[in-house]
């Protein structure tokens, strides 16, 4: 995340118990689909639901030791900084 996304105050957008652990749900937010991460053990992480390589959607995006992989191309991304930490994918997110 950019210093600028951590700025955006928190919104409501869904139940702790709307998102499985290790499981995600895009929320429409503000015009936007952010995509909802319930990490494996526990904690909750927001993106937007855009890969930065062709922009598609993370939705189904595996989430491992956190990171989230995309689902169509398997770039993945550190969900703590937002970085891109494998090809094909080399802007964050």
């Amino acid at each position: 995340m950019t210093e600028q996304a951590a700025e955006i105050p928190f919104r409501f957008v869904a139940k702790t118990t709307d998102v499985e652990p290790g499981k995600t749900k895009c929320v429409p937010l503000e015009g936007r689909n952010v995509l909802v991460i319930h990490m494996p053990h526990g904690g909750f992480k927001a993106i937007e639901n855009q890969c930065s390589h062709e922009k598609k959607s993370m939705e189904g995006g595996r989430i491992r030791a956190g990171k989230i992989v995309c689902p169509h191309h398997g770039a993945n991304f550190d969900l703590e900084t937002g970085k891109a930490m494998s090809a094909p994918a080399v802007l964050p997110i």
